[in-house]
């Protein structure tokens, strides 16, 4: 799993963290984790987020220190994935971000495209964000939506036209069809009945749950919301 830095995400969240997962924080994000008593094992970034104190604190606690010069080329977000694809493209199947929402828009279309983006390919990813859910379909990746009946889901293709969309459980479905990317025609669709699901043929699709996630950790709980 990565957290990543930003708004406080939802309180909780470690409930949906595996026993077994490898965690990696992108700068500040640690913060995240450690909120959530939960162990870092890899923090990465230029840590313009964390003091020194908070770094050395993390090494001692176990955390592998991946340090990197303030002018770089990439946010800490893409490289906490890059350094997922390269340790775990080959024993691992999900990844799990966590991190909140608002702030900085440039930040907020910067993470989804990572999320959508090359180094988290190998992988089936749903993102936490703030309070909304997002899950990345691909023709590798069949998204179940976990979203209750009357629930909003919106999909949005990403990096170019998504060919050969099919959605089954929405008020609106889809059979096939393309979804262009800069179109709206995926945005604000319903839940009708489970499971709810996301294939694609060709491309990327955002499948985005506003307002999910505490339902999602109270499922993870076996309760309701």
């Amino acid at each position: 799993m990565i957290v990543i830095d930003g708004d406080p995400p939802r309180p909780g969240w470690r409930q949906l963290v595996a026993p077994d997962a490898t965690v990696v924080a992108a700068d500040g994000g640690a913060r995240h984790a450690r909120a959530e008593s939960v162990d870092v094992d890899d923090l990465v970034g230029d840590f313009d987020g964390l003091s020194d104190r908070e770094v050395d604190d993390f090494a001692r606690l176990g955390a592998r220190i991946h340090r990197f010069p303030a002018d770089k080329d990439f946010t800490d977000f893409e490289l906490a994935a890059r350094l997922a694809r390269t340790d775990r493209a080959d024993s691992a199947r999900d990844v799990l971000v966590v991190g909140g929402a608002g702030g900085r828009l440039d930040h907020a279309l910067g993470n989804l495209t990572v999320l959508a983006g090359p180094d988290l390919a190998p992988f089936s990813v749903t993102a936490l964000l703030g309070d909304d859910v997002v899950r990345v379909a691909a023709a590798a990746h069949p998204v179940t939506i976990d979203a209750p009946a009357g629930g909003t889901v919106s999909l949005l293709p990403i990096h170019g036209t998504a060919h050969g969309v099919a959605a089954r459980g929405l008020r609106f479905e889809l059979d096939g069809d393309d979804l262009h990317h800069g179109a709206s025609r995926g945005i604000s669709n319903v839940v009708e009945g489970a499971p709810a699901t996301v294939t694609v043929d060709d491309g990327t699709v955002l499948v985005i749950e506003p307002g999910a996630v505490e339902h999602l950790i109270a499922k993870s709980r076996g309760e309701t919301t």
